[in-house]
């Protein structure tokens, strides 16, 4: 288990020396969220109000101003749809959160150790 969990942690981040990887981690986790919440709220008309979604709820406070760029008032249909499946849009809301501090957590570690005094 230690050591899976060990493989996987460098593969993905390159055991907390690569500060790309968290940082693409970041960018890509509310787009991947955004096409769940799309397949959620009604299909691919409401893309970019996934994507609004997905950035309001991934790291608040800083995804609210981030997804002020995107069309700022989102879609009522598309709320009420994602409302009337209030188990799965939770379950996608509760990963993609969870995996956004992870992505954090990740970059600020790699951004210490790469900045760290010798």
């Amino acid at each position: 288990m230690v050591r899976s969990l060990s493989r996987i942690y460098g593969m993905l981040f390159d055991y907390g020396q690569s500060i790309l990887r968290p940082f693409l981690g970041l960018f890509l986790a509310p787009i991947f969220a955004a096409v769940l919440y799309a397949g959620l709220g009604g299909g691919k008309e409401y893309f970019l109000d996934a994507l609004s979604f997905a950035f309001q709820y991934s790291l608040p406070p800083i995804s609210m101003a981030i997804s002020g760029f995107f069309e700022p008032n989102i879609d009522g249909t598309f709320t009420k749809a994602l409302l009337a499946k209030p188990f799965c849009t939770g379950f996608v809301m509760t990963v993609h959160g969870i995996s956004s501090l992870v992505m954090l957590f990740f970059l600020l570690l790699a951004l210490k150790r790469r900045f760290q005094i010798r």
